[in-house]
């Protein structure tokens, strides 16, 4: 059986330990998560570890962690003391109240069958309760009953009410303390000149076209066009290991990626890259892909991030949740949809 702690339960970072958590945030048990490592006890516990405090929770305190990490299978460490010996202190600003995600996913048009792989995510794999919304009633809906959005693949456009108004709406939301979650379609939908939500440009392909000069001789030009889709193949990818979103990772990953949304590297002021496809020179892990995709994939972000006033824009260029296929890039999915509200 558990030992009963006297100040709080320690839950190191895994996935079963993030099924656990939204579990128990429905249950109204107040967690916090640690952004930095700390070491208590003598044990060094990773950024993301969930806390439990005795103190701000009931007396069924107990039972309920004890009862759920049978359930889920996940390791809890008691403890009766707050003294940290390094790192991320209980009470300091390095340790966030994970404020329960209040989740609207956008189903329908201008969203395609996409939208299904990450409802079922909340539903099936998280069990966490999300509102979803046709696309076409976007605009009637009151966004601040909401902490959290998520668009999923789709052409998003001006005619499916997606137009720059809109975008100035959720821009304020988010300002305000919203999270947006953009994936594939819908990110390249947030970053293009129009909308600017993210400010990453979006890359194209160069190609050359003839063209005859003055004097009659041929003068070759080149035209930026849509890149070549990519069927599908994995990637080496580096992992930036200060932000939240990559709680549970380690320094490398190799990502899963198809489509043909490419976003320019991120500068300094446009945010940062949270997940990146590494250098050119041995950039692809497994699969095919074509020459000229890869070289405009090499060093670009398949996760950016922006912040924007006490909210967060966070872009996928491709669907993490795709057929619920790739768990290990799910996690950096979740983690941004489930602590986006406490940062």
């Amino acid at each position: 059986a558990l030992e009963k702690a006297t100040v709080a339960y320690l839950i190191p970072p895994t996935d079963g330990a993030v099924k656990m958590m939204s579990h128990l945030l429905q249950t109204d048990m107040r967690m916090h998560v640690a952004d930095e490592s700390f070491t208590i006890g003598g044990r060094e516990y990773e950024r993301g570890t969930l806390i439990a405090k005795v103190s701000e929770n009931g007396e069924n305190l107990h039972d309920l962690i004890d009862r759920t990490r049978a359930e889920f299978q996940v390791e809890v460490v008691p403890t009766n003391t707050a003294y940290v010996q390094k790192g991320a202190h209980m009470g300091g600003p390095k340790v966030k109240w994970v404020k329960p995600p209040k989740v609207l996913i956008v189903v329908n048009r201008p969203t395609n069958y996409a939208s299904g792989h990450t409802w079922y995510l909340f539903d099936e794999v998280l069990g966490y309760p999300t509102t979803r919304v046709k696309g076409s009633d976007l605009r009637r809906v009151d966004l601040n009953k909401f902490n959290t959005i998520i668009l999923p693949d789709g052409r998003y456009s001006s005619g499916d009410g997606f137009g720059e108004s809109f975008a100035d709406r959720i821009s304020e939301w988010v300002a305000d303390g919203g999270t947006l979650i953009t994936l594939r379609g819908a990110t390249s939908w947030a970053a293009s000149e129009d909308i600017g939500l993210l400010k990453n440009k979006l890359l194209k392909r160069k190609v050359p076209i003839a063209r005859k000069s003055t004097d009659d001789e041929k003068e070759e030009k080149t035209e930026e066009v849509t890149p070549d889709n990519v069927p599908g193949a994995f990637f080496h990818a580096d992992v930036f290991q200060k932000h939240w979103v990559t709680f549970g990772y380690r320094p490398h990953l190799d990502v899963f990626y198809s489509g043909r949304v490419i976003l320019g590297p991120t500068s300094e002021t446009a945010g940062r890259s949270l997940v990146s496809f590494g250098k050119r020179e041995g950039l692809l892990s497994s699969g095919f892909c074509w020459p000229e995709s890869m070289d405009l994939l090499a060093e670009t972000p398949y996760v950016v991030y922006r912040s924007r006033g006490s909210g967060h824009i966070i872009g996928f260029v491709d669907d993490p949740n795709f057929r619920a296929m790739y768990p290990s890039l799910q996690r950096l999915f979740i983690n941004a949809a489930m602590f986006g509200a406490a940062h």
